[in-house]
């Protein structure tokens, strides 16, 4: 499946997302900023990033 990165500040909004996206089979990375995304992108890179 596909690997995605969630960029968001709310916590509890980036952990459903997490979590409904993992159940469905996807591996799924997250960043509470851009900085952080930044930095994701920068070690892995996911087929779709969810902002």
């Amino acid at each position: 499946m596909a690997l995605i990165l969630i960029v968001d500040d709310e916590f509890s909004v980036a952990e459903v997302l997490q979590s409904v996206l993992a159940d469905s089979g996807h591996e799924v990375i997250t960043a509470v900023n851009g900085r952080q995304a930044l930095e994701r992108l920068g070690e892995r890179r996911p087929d779709l990033v969810l902002l």
